[in-house]
């Protein structure tokens, strides 16, 4: 058996944490999934202005639906699912956070 460089991760403490950043990573999507099913009205005009190949028809369809807009991501440009559902993640993360930034309060 060989030994580790000091502070060096085992294999068990890399598989650990990796499987923390997937359930995270599955934990953002779910959230930002319900997002977009709340606040679809809200964002449909954002939605034009980030994927412009999506037409009017196409965001009628997708409703606010995470898998249906994930589907026409993939179908419009190309994405896989994963990339698919990693773009609107980004997308939706940004939109909360400009809320967040536009809606705080300032001092008098």
């Amino acid at each position: 058996m060989r030994d580790l460089k000091p502070g060096a991760a085992t294999l068990s403490e890399r598989q650990h944490n990796l499987g923390q950043r997937l359930s995270n990573d599955l934990e953002d999507q779910t959230m930002n999934k319900d997002i977009v099913e709340g606040k679809w009205k809200q964002m449909r005009g954002e939605t034009r202005a980030w994927w412009g190949k999506l037409t009017d028809d196409d965001l009628d369809r997708a409703a606010g639906k995470f898998e249906v807009l994930a589907g026409l991501l993939q179908e419009k440009y190309g994405y896989t699912r994963e990339a698919a559902a990693d773009e609107i993640d980004k997308r939706v993360t940004e939109y909360e956070a400009n809320l967040k930034k536009n809606t705080v309060p300032t001092p008098s």
